[in-house]
């Protein structure tokens, strides 16, 4: 789970001014960690729609595969949906990096 998104107040400026950290002010150390947080949300939105992109293909695949019962379409789509995102996290084919690379310019 990711924590709630960070803004900067008035308050936070002014403290921000007035408190040093070893590496810099307070301000910009939490400017950092929000754009820490967004570099983590892209990769999770990211690899979402590389898991859904390889779930549909999954699906795609499956339909050419002649079947006789309609019982297992359930765990086979349970399944697929499982695969997928295990393939998107794993790398899958490439398209989460350059979805993040496309969004980034």
């Amino acid at each position: 789970m990711l924590p709630a998104r960070v803004s900067l107040s008035a308050a936070d400026l002014w403290l921000g001014r007035q408190t040093r950290t070893a590496k810099g002010s307070f301000a910009e150390e939490l400017a950092k960690a929000e754009a820490n947080l967004e570099e983590v949300q892209l990769k999770e939105a990211a690899v979402e729609i590389e898991a859904i992109f390889l779930q549909q293909l999954l699906v795609q695949m499956r339909r050419t595969v002649p079947k006789d019962d309609h019982s297992q379409d359930f765990w086979h789509d349970l399944y697929d949906a499982e695969m997928a995102r295990v393939m998107a996290e794993k790398g899958g084919l490439g398209l989460g990096e350059m979805i993040i690379a496309q969004l980034k310019k």
